[in-house]
């Protein structure tokens, strides 16, 4: 498992800006904020030594947004994170089958998003049967 920790007040993914050309982007605040998750992402990554490619296997995501009363959705908190760390962890989103993620109440000045990524490896890689039950 990969727990790496972002401070400074939670930010949820906010509505992206359409323009009549039919491009879309995100607003600022976004992708200032999908930056700095990134670069604790790779930082992480680094660390344990998964930056050669992002994985194909499945993930799950826990999520823990600590901040002062404030009224983000939780589904906009968890997307703008899990966008942030596509590419960097698993290729994309659809690869992550459960997510675990909660707001909690903390001090002002000690703000932060705390993420727990685990990737799940198949049974059969991790309990290869031994020689003896092989003969039976």
């Amino acid at each position: 498992m990969i727990t790496f920790t972002i401070p400074g007040r939670p930010v949820p993914q906010e509505r992206r800006v359409h323009l009549r050309s039919g491009w879309a982007y995100d607003p600022p605040k976004s992708k200032a904020a999908k930056s700095i998750i990134r670069g604790y992402a790779i930082k992480a990554a680094s660390d344990h030594f998964m930056l050669n490619k992002p994985s194909d296997r499945p993930f799950i995501v826990h999520l823990d947004f600590m901040g002062p009363h404030w009224g983000a959705d939780i589904d906009n908190l968890t997307k703008l994170n899990l966008d942030a760390v596509k590419g960097i962890f698993w290729k994309d989103d659809h690869q992550v089958i459960e997510i675990h993620a909660r707001k909690m109440r903390c001090p002002k000045g000690q703000e932060k998003t705390i993420v727990r990524i685990e990737e799940v490896v198949p049974r059969a890689l991790v309990e290869l049967p031994n020689e003896k039950e092989k003969s039976k």
